[in-house]
């Protein structure tokens, strides 16, 4: 709990660039667990570590970038045009539009990092709140970001050992097919009771 309260106060309160954050908890963090380290090949343990996480950061690295090319492709913006031009419901028409950027850039914070800002001036002019617009759009960047090609998900298959067509149908189950139906529950509310965003 320590290293993470540390990141948390150098990160936000002291202002350090992200970059030392990590580096200086780790430090903390052989420090305060040097006791049950002592002994153990330290050098050895970090360099697996660090060969172990490239290819976990090179995988999310390739996905956030395929998500930032696509979302500046002129077939992105004619998308947007299609999507924002459905008959239907605003707050349904976000939902369909955050959930399908998730699905595209491969994960919801992504979603909300790269699409958002393209999507959200159209949403407000169709007359939905900033308010509703986040409420909304947190809920369904959730239904589509666990794809095949997700980061997180290629990054968790490795670490547990498990083979994608072992691990999926649960993680479809849990991370898609139950958030799909939250942020259903979310858009019903929103259309009924729209003051309540």
């Amino acid at each position: 709990m320590v290293p993470m309260a540390l990141l948390f106060l150098a990160f936000n309160p002291l202002k350090l660039h992200i970059v030392p954050c990590p580096v200086i908890c780790n430090i903390l963090t052989i420090g305060l667990f040097w006791k049950q380290l002592h002994g153990k090949d330290l050098k050895g343990l970090l360099s697996k570590d660090a060969t172990e996480s490239v290819p976990m950061t090179m995988s999310v690295s390739a996905v956030t970038g395929f998500g930032t090319i696509i979302t500046t492709s002129a077939a992105f913006q004619t998308m947007l045009d299609v999507l924002t031009g459905i008959n239907a419901h605003p707050v349904i028409i976000c939902w369909i539009s955050i959930a399908l950027l998730a699905f595209l850039t491969g994960g919801c914070s992504t979603c909300q990092l790269i699409g958002l800002p393209l999507i959200a001036p159209r949403l407000e002019a169709m007359g939905l709140s900033l308010n509703m617009i986040h409420r909304v759009s947190t809920f369904a960047s959730t239904n589509l970001d666990t794809m095949l090609y997700c980061g997180s998900v290629l990054m968790l298959l490795p670490m547990s050992h498990l083979k994608l067509k072992d691990a999926y149908p649960a993680m479809f189950i849990t991370t898609v097919l139950s958030t799909t139906i939250g942020t259903a529950a979310v858009v019903l509310v929103s259309i009924l009771f729209p003051g309540l965003a």
